[in-house]
């Protein structure tokens, strides 16, 4: 790095990238730590699981102090973002003090759909876990607004500082496979290791998003770290761990062939052939038969009163979290197993609409190849699972995407004026892994 100075001393003085890298490393160590409280959240239940040998009830506490903690750090990294987006949007001026219109459309959103739950009696805490859902588009729009040199270095520090947690994962998931109890079943390499999570998907969806954190970022040694990451999700036994392996590798052969669009059938043969393949107990280590997720969803459909289907059942209704106050045999206990369905009966149809704008706003503020990497894997992770509260999946996911994204015309025009052409600062060399 210090011999690229000279290369940029007429681009960036010492104390400008130096405040950069400040405040690279601080966003980079915020969001490491929550990623870190999302691996040890459920560790009580994980301990249980491997010096029992059985599986807790479902409702084991697994909301603690650690969890109060992360949520609360959340909300602390996406109102810093948010406030960075507003003064910037200040100094750019002219149309750029006008607030985004999905920023309008959610706020809009969380105050009809916050008056209307309380009006049917819905609880303030069960309001509080709809609600949480909207952190992220909120904070991935705020991110792309911090300039492209910070958004690359936060990459970079994030994929260097989870390294340590991926190891700890990755010895725990040998040693279960090794030694514990086939409590969520047996695969043709032994028992479905869950590692610190509660399951082995929700390990798979950890493991896949470590993976495309390092896919995106390209730190040295990228390759090794996401093949690992990808090896721990396969060896889960979760179906959506292997497609999510399947559509990362996929993503980045597809992206150095030429005509594409040719891959797409070819794509999707593989798809369902791996599904059929990974229905089998050999695989998933339980034999399923036809298709679980599609059943419920439509019993949880079913449950919606024709007069709340299009405002749905109310905010927090369908998250995984009312399932330890209500059981499933009530409405509100209902997993939905999908963040598609679950914000529908969050937020009706025009939940539906946020979550499809801001899949929209991906495929349209992110560059080919992330592009190719993130939209099919969020799109996967989004159906089959509640991923926005699947810690620590949502917030890397989340993280990516903002970072990964086109920096806004406003930012890109402040960091052109001030500072000279782009991508030439010191922050955005790769950092050892």
């Amino acid at each position: 790095m210090i011999g690229l100075m000279p290369q940029v001393a007429t681009l960036a003085s010492k104390p400008e990238w130096q405040a950069a890298d400040r405040v690279a490393r601080l966003y980079a160590t915020a969001i490491a730590t929550i990623v870190a409280l999302g691996l040890v959240t459920s560790l009580p239940r994980a301990v249980y699981m491997m010096q029992s040998g059985s599986v807790p009830p479902e409702t084991f506490a697994n909301v603690g102090a650690l969890q109060y903690v992360r949520e609360g750090g959340l909300l602390v990294v996406a109102a810093v973002a948010i406030n960075h987006m507003i003064l910037m949007r200040r100094r750019a001026g002219g149309q750029a003090r006008r607030l985004s219109p999905l920023v309008v459309f959610v706020g809009v959103l969380l105050v009809v759909s916050v008056l209307r739950s309380a009006l049917v009696g819905i609880s303030p805490e069960v309001m509080s876990y709809g609600i949480r859902i909207l952190v992220f588009p909120l904070l991935y729009v705020s991110l792309r607004w911090l300039d492209g040199d910070i958004a690359q270095s936060i990459l970079r520090r994030i994929s260097r500082y989870v390294g340590p947690l991926i190891i700890i994962e990755v010895v725990l998931a040998v040693y279960q496979i090794a030694t514990a109890a086939g409590l969520y079943g047996t695969t043709f390499l032994g028992p479905r290791p869950w590692g610190t999570m509660p399951t082995p998907n929700s390990l798979a969806a950890a493991m896949v998003a470590f993976a495309l954190l390092y896919a995106v970022a390209k730190p040295r040694r990228w390759v090794l770290w996401m093949t690992l990451c990808l090896a721990v999700a396969f060896v889960t036994g979760s179906r959506t761990g292997t497609l999510g392996t399947l559509l990362i590798v996929g993503a980045l052969v597809a992206y150095r062939i030429p005509y594409r669009v040719l891959l797409l059938p070819f794509g999707a043969g593989v798809i369902v052939l791996a599904l059929f393949v990974l229905s089998s107990a050999s695989f998933s280590g339980r034999e399923i038969q036809g298709e679980g997720r599609f059943d419920q969803w439509l019993l949880v459909l079913s449950k919606v009163p024709r007069d709340d289907w299009f405002f749905g059942l109310g905010v927090g209704m369908g998250s995984n979290a009312t399932l330890s106050l209500y059981g499933r045999d009530h409405v509100a206990g209902t997993v939905a197993d999908s963040q598609l369905l679950s914000t529908y009966l969050s937020f009706g149809i025009v939940g539906v609409v946020v979550i499809l704008w801001a899949l929209i706003a991906i495929v349209k503020n992110t560059p080919l190849r992330a592009a190719y990497l993130l939209v099919p894997t969020t799109i996967l992770m989004g159906a089959v699972y509640n991923i926005g509260e699947v810690a620590p999946a949502n917030v890397v996911l989340t993280v990516v995407a903002g970072c990964a994204a086109f920096r806004s015309q406003e930012t890109s025009g402040l960091r052109s004026a001030e500072v000279g052409t782009q991508m030439t600062h010191p922050l955005t060399q790769r950092v050892s892994v």
